[in-house]
């Protein structure tokens, strides 16, 4: 492990380096015609579309390494969905969070797979804390064997900013950056481990998946259709827990409908149609911006034991209460929250069925510019890609 000190800027120059190293490697094998496929996954909570080093910026690098030669190469990025984060209103919105987030998802989703929410199922994961950049130069031979696989990973806690990689500078010329701790390591192998399997059948899934919600309606239709489902069952659930119920209840239902209006406009910000979406999500925006991500993960309680008998429910109501009342809400306030959520997230189901679910068999018609050239991308390569993974995937299982 290394250590990033407030004033240092290593981890700057060895994820610089590390991004030297795949483009080198993979700009190499296609000079010399080697038989080679290319992963590159990278995954971090927050992206600045600004950092630089030595006058090139991060994400410039990325995507010139994803340019050589789309056929032979997958970038997948992992990222939290700019949604998630606070927007200012007027001029202040362009120098929000959500805006500065938006900016880096929108340069690299043309030409990579971004994933901004969790495809599992509906309301699962939350924040995308994991920091990494893992690169795989797999040989195959002409049975798509696996015959060498070097690999370089750079993991660890620092996020894709000035002050995570490396500092900023004050008013007085000192440096000021976050203390952060990662690790890089390579190494070349005749195979692949399960570690790297693991690694490599997410890419697999996650691009299956983006490409069929570009590409197949039938499939976008069902996914949709299986939220617009999860959003009646917490609406019953929520207008059953208003009256009559304990303090901690309260609570635990405010956070729940928290999350849930925080995870359709996360929604909102993955499926097709950015014409349609960002309307939809700017509508909502007006009525309700949602609660600070950071400050629901603080404010609910840990209950792990996944038993799900009385005394377990009883002991999370109980956490729930007594946050509460160290927070000294109440009833009254609670109930209010409760009620000005269940009214957002009946208006996001409304506008969902009436202004998008209706034109998803046209949804071609509403792709931006970054959309029509990202399905560009994944009509010529995104089968190829997800097959050349399977099959050298194949001889493992």
């Amino acid at each position: 492990m290394i250590i990033k000190h407030s004033y240092e800027d290593n981890a700057l120059k060895d994820l610089n380096r590390t991004l030297s190293v795949v483009e080198n490697m993979f700009r190499g094998s296609i000079d010399f015609k080697q038989n080679t496929f290319n992963v590159l996954y990278i995954s971090s909570l927050i992206i600045s579309p600004y950092v630089k080093y030595k006058g090139i910026r991060l994400l410039d690098r990325i995507k010139h390494i994803c340019s050589i030669d789309p056929r032979k190469i997958i970038c997948l990025i992992r990222t939290t969905a700019p949604s998630y984060f606070p927007g200012g209103r007027g001029k202040h919105n362009r120098t929000s969070m959500r805006k500065l987030q938006q900016k880096a998802v929108d340069y690299l989703r043309d030409k990579c797979y971004v994933i901004v929410y969790d495809p599992s199922k509906p309301v699962c994961a939350f924040l995308n804390h994991a920091k990494f950049v893992i690169y795989y130069h797999i040989y195959h031979d002409i049975h798509n064997t696996a015959s060498a696989v070097y690999t370089i990973k750079y993991y660890g806690s620092t996020n894709f900013t000035s002050s995570g990689l490396a500092y900023i500078w004050d008013l007085k010329g000192r440096k000021i950056g976050n203390y952060e701790e990662y690790v890089v390591t390579r190494c070349t192998k005749s195979g692949l481990n399960k570690g790297d399997i693991f690694y490599l059948k997410e890419v697999e899934e996650l691009i299956r998946y983006k490409s069929k919600l570009y590409t197949d309606p039938s499939f976008l239709i069902n996914y949709l259709d299986m939220h617009l489902r999860y959003l009646k069952y917490i609406l019953h659930d929520s207008q059953q827990a208003i009256s009559g119920t304990p303090l901690g209840l309260l609570l635990k239902t405010y956070l729940k409908l928290s999350i849930t209006y925080s995870q359709f406009l996360a929604l909102l910000d993955e499926i097709p149609g950015k014409r349609i979406t960002w309307k939809i999500q700017n509508q909502l925006f007006e009525i309700l911006e949602p609660m600070d991500p950071f400050i629901i993960e603080m404010i609910t309680p840990t209950i792990t034991d996944e038993t799900k008998d009385q005394h377990i429910k009883e002991l999370e109501l109980k956490e729930f209460e007594m946050i509460a009342q160290e927070l000294e809400l109440n009833d009254k306030e609670l109930r209010e929250n409760i009620l000005e959520f269940i009214k957002i997230i009946k208006t996001t189901d409304e506008l969902l069925r009436r202004d998008y679910l209706r034109y998803i068999s046209n949804i071609k018609d509403y792709f931006d510019e970054k959309e029509k050239d990202f399905y560009i991308m994944i009509r010529e390569y995104g089968s190829k890609h997800a097959e050349k993974l399977e099959s050298l995937l194949r001889t493992y299982y």
